[in-house]
């Protein structure tokens, strides 16, 4: 049985390499400059007193990111990716100035108060899949992408008021939030490519992925000086994490190498969780990033 297995799988090996002999574009190699902006579907963290007037919002901004991908053709029609996607840890703070009105986290009104809001975000997901090609309807070819991700997120925000009643003056009542959401799942997608010539085309991706993730959600209120007010940690559980993906660009090809720009969209539901210890209130949030992708490829 081993020596079978052994034979088998030597065989296999020596095809794949006949195969990569006979066709030099086998191999890929593509790195990517992600600039996007983050989005979240509750960002308010400043609530008018008695509920009437203005709610502030966290601060979004352009960020930066990566994204690299190595590809294996093992036949023209089938192949292989690995695709990693970060984004390094970024930094959005707010303050607003002196004589507005809110309600803090004890639920006390507070007139003329400085407050700052300061948000610390990191994410990444590698994909695993295989592509199959279809080229049922010249010139557009068709691709079907399944496999798995694993995602990683990751959300750290302070919540500073000043002038709180109780509070000496030059100190601030302290509210942290603290996220993290890691999970793997099945993944499924579509790509379509669209020659206008023999070197440019219109690409479109989208993909889908329902994971199961583990949730961690944390809040702390640290005293005056070094004491801690309140420290609350919720149970650890698992729950269903969606993600969806979509972008469209135009490709440039020359030889070997290629050049590809366009717009990208996704979303992670449910991806950030905060809560309120006082109400006892878990708001989980949609986080999406969405702005422009610069990729330069390589195939041999």
């Amino acid at each position: 049985m081993r020596r079978a297995l052994f034979s088998f799988l030597f065989t296999w090996l020596f095809s794949q390499v006949a195969t990569a002999v006979e066709n030099p574009e086998c191999f890929g190699i593509y790195a990517e400059y992600l600039i996007m902006r983050d989005a979240r579907s509750f960002p308010f963290f400043a609530v008018p007193n008695n509920l009437n007037g203005r709610g502030y919002a966290n601060e979004t901004r352009w960020r930066s990111g990566y994204r690299v991908e190595g590809a294996y053709s093992f036949c023209p029609n089938d192949g292989i990716h690995l695709r990693w996607t970060q984004f390094p840890q970024f930094t959005g703070s707010r303050f607003l100035s002196p004589g507005i009105s809110i309600k803090d986290s004890i639920g006390e009104s507070n007139a003329g108060t400085t407050i700052k809001d300061k948000v610390d975000l990191s994410l990444y997901y590698l994909e695993l899949f295989y592509m199959h090609d279809f080229s049922f309807c010249s010139p557009l070819a068709l691709s079907l992408l399944t496999g798995v991700q694993y995602s990683h997120i990751r959300a750290h925000e302070q919540l500073e008021i000043f002038g709180v009643h109780g509070v000496p003056a030059g100190d601030a009542l302290r509210d942290i939030f603290k996220s993290v959401r890691w999970g793997i799942g099945p993944e499924l997608g579509v790509e379509l490519h669209y020659p206008f010539c023999s070197c440019l085309s219109a690409e479109m991706r989208t993909t889908g992925s329902l994971m199961i993730a583990r949730r961690v959600n944390e809040w702390e209120q640290p005293g005056i000086g070094t004491s801690v007010a309140g420290k609350i940690k919720d149970d650890t559980i698992w729950l269903a994490l969606p993600f969806w993906d979509i972008r469209l660009g135009l490709n440039y090809q020359l030889g070997c190498f290629n050049v590809e720009a366009g717009y990208e969209i996704f979303t992670f539901f449910d991806g950030l969780g905060r809560f309120n210890p006082f109400d006892i209130i878990n708001l989980h949030e949609n986080l999406t990033m969405y702005g422009f992708y610069f990729q330069l490829g390589f195939a041999f």
